[in-house]
């Protein structure tokens, strides 16, 4: 994906078709970010019993 000289805007639209919403943090927020994105998805994994084909 090339980059644009408008800073971004290649990405953002990019982005927007994947629905998905770019945002800026540090490594830190990012961290505790996927760490809550984990722990909420586990519990629905465990609580509805999915189990890999």
């Amino acid at each position: 994906m090339p980059a644009s000289p408008e800073g971004g805007a290649d990405i953002r639209e990019h982005f927007a078709r994947e629905w998905a919403e770019p945002v800026g943090s540090s490594p830190a927020e990012f961290a505790k970010f996927v760490t809550r994105e984990y722990t909420k998805y586990a519990k629905i994994i465990k609580d509805q019993n999915i189990q890999p084909n």
